[in-house]
């Protein structure tokens, strides 16, 4: 409860109060923000289209006067919003001024005083439109805020300002897509980097998405089906994620996985950068990634078998728990070409040069060991543990390809390209692991293996079998994309008319940033695969991502509104920047 007081007079005690404004019987508010240095709450059971605020900078105190019974400009604000009909208040946001929902009108509470600072005796409410609002949360962006429109079918952007007369009426952000939102939307957010996206969940638990320029005024819905059984999206959040210099979302999914409804919290993967790694762009549903990496300390060459060998080191945090071994230990490591930290015991994890270890090496050899450096920087092997000679801190593993031959006289099986200098991958093989595959169980998964696509398997029992060996494995719920240009208009010098006309594609060219792989056509069930591979790469890597423009011829193909369709149905990056459509015109 709020607004009591309460006094003790000379003779025994009394109490003057007044009701608190909130409680059981006068209900509790249904909306809250802070907005100028104050706590606000809206609308209650008894008071529906009330606001009341704290005193300013005194989030708990809502005294409307002092002691002595003067209203200061920090005392508590109460404001009623006044219309021919009851509104009850759905959201508050602050912006520039304090917007208000209601069930049927949009209002603002300001001033119009030199100094815009709102105080009992100049603050305001003023209806300034008639829409009304669902009971969600609305969004700010960098001008203005966005909320739902009564019925939940439309997003609206308003920008109410700190005057009596220069609001605009709020932006329909639906115009161009009205089919997106025809269950309603029941709850949104904003994505403000990298690409100003407003999220929102539909009443049915499907993901939109408009990305949203109003300074450009650029706008464009897509919609995002969550692969999975029944999969649905019950909630969503945006927060800032440091190491990628974006905001990240959050989603809560629940998807059937073997007759039972299991709830996972999943995020939006990053960005496609020039920087980011074609291994690391995820183009899948509850996405899972596996990867092993060793740090090379040692390269050991032996002439006569042509057998390589690595020395690592376990954990170098454990390699001096005891002072009176030290002197044993870095004696021991020393002879293994390791650098050892006398005070903290530590060995350096550095990639050596082997011919400060192996200095006899014949010349030849030499300069095969020192191609095999190379190699090492940019290549993929399987390392396999000796156990004879291997300590409790020191392992030598055994170097091979990942064909599985030793490595020797022959580079050439080094074909895989690993990520980061200075670590080689473990390859992964008739990969199994129970605790992260289980959530596919029963479930078909595409695969992506060093960035290359791989034969889509149905998990059993939370084991997926590959037949090759990888460093980098990518699974989970494969999704199709879908996008279907708009109608084509043709302009004649007097009119504009589509449906007397037949328009026919004659070819299409879509430029492509950072892209691999994708179908064309006019029609879903008849399309063409565009190639990406040419003859000069590698068939034993993954292709290349392409950035450029695809000129594809469509076909012979006639219909009346001149559109194409693309489609991205594997687990491949495809950003399209433009399609530009060439077309014939006839008329009928």
């Amino acid at each position: 409860m709020i607004n009591v007081k309460r006094k003790f007079v000379a003779k025994g005690e009394s109490y003057e109060w007044r009701i608190g404004a909130f409680g059981p019987a006068p209900g509790y508010p249904r909306a809250i923000t802070f907005h100028q240095e104050r706590l606000w709450f809206g609308g209650t059971k008894s008071q529906p289209q009330t606001v009341w605020s704290s005193k300013s900078s005194d989030f708990n105190n809502y005294e409307p006067s002092d002691e002595i019974g003067d209203v200061l400009d920090d005392s508590s604000i109460v404001l009623t919003m006044l219309s021919d009909e009851t509104n009850a208040i759905q959201w508050m946001k602050s912006d520039v001024v304090l917007n208000i929902g209601t069930v049927g009108a949009e209002f603002k509470v300001f001033t119009f005083s030199s100094e815009s600072v709102l105080t009992p005796t100049t603050a305001q409410a003023q209806r300034v439109t008639t829409f009304g609002s669902e009971r969600t949360d609305p969004v700010s962006l960098p001008i203005g805020t966005v909320f739902v429109q009564r019925s939940g079918r439309r997003l609206r952007h308003a920008i109410f300002t700190n005057s009596l007369s220069n609001d605009e009426t709020p932006t329909d952000l639906n115009i161009w897509a009205t089919h997106i939102a025809d269950r309603g939307i029941k709850q949104i957010v904003y994505q403000k980097e990298p690409n100003n996206i407003i999220w929102a969940i539909t009443s049915d638990g499907e993901l939109a998405g408009l990305t949203y320029e109003p300074t450009q005024k650029g706008m464009a819905w897509a919609r995002h089906k969550i692969a999975g059984k029944a999969a649905k999206v019950l909630n969503l959040c945006c927060v800032p994620y440091k190491d990628v210099l974006q905001y990240r979302l959050f989603m809560v999914v629940d998807r059937e996985v073997g007759g039972v409804v299991t709830r996972c919290i999943e995020f939006m993967n990053n960005e496609i950068t020039d920087i980011t790694k074609q291994e690391e762009m995820v183009y899948t549903d509850a996405s899972h990634t596996a990867k092993q990496t060793t740090d090379i300390q040692k390269i050991y060459y032996n002439e006569a078998t042509g057998l390589v060998k690595l020395y690592t080191v376990n954990d170098s945090t454990r390699i001096y728990t005891r002072d009176n071994t030290r002197g044993l230990f870095q004696t021991a490591l020393a002879g293994n070409g390791i650098t050892v930290d006398e005070e903290t015991g530590l060995a350096t994890v550095k990639f050596l040069d082997i011919k400060a270890y192996e200095p006899d090496i014949p010349s030849v050899e030499w300069d095969r060991a020192k191609k095999l450096t190379e190699v090492l920087s940019n290549r993929l092997f399987t390392l396999q543990p000796i156990e004879d000679e291997s300590t409790e801190d020191i392992t030598v593993w055994e170097l091979k390809t990942s064909s599985g031959k030793v490595l020797g006289d022959d580079f050439k099986d080094c074909v895989n390209d690993i990520f980061e200098p200075g670590k080689v991958y473990s390859c992964i093989q008739g990969w199994v692991n129970t605790d992260e595959l289980g959530l596919y169980n029963g479930e078909e998964v595409q695969v992506l293996g060093d960035g290359a696509v791989l034969e889509t398997q149905l998990v059993t029992d939370g084991t997926l079998h590959l037949n090759n060996s990888y460093a980098y494995v990518n699974i989970g719920l494969g999704y199709r994309s879908i996008i279907k240009t708009l109608p084509v208009v043709n302009k004649t010098d007097t009119s504009e008319i589509t449906n007397m006309w037949t328009l026919k594609i004659i070819r299409a060219y879509v430029h492509v940033y950072r892209s691999l792989g994708f179908k064309y056509g006019v029609e879903k069930d008849n399309l063409s695969v565009e190639p990406f591979r040419n003859t000069k790469e590698r068939m034993d890597r993954a292709t290349p991502l392409y950035t450029g423009t695809k000129d594809i011829t469509v076909g012979d193909v006639t219909e009346n509104k001149g559109q194409i369709i693309v489609v991205q149905d594997q687990p491949l990056p495809l950003n399209i920047l433009s399609i530009g459509l060439k077309v014939d015109a006839s008329d009928v």
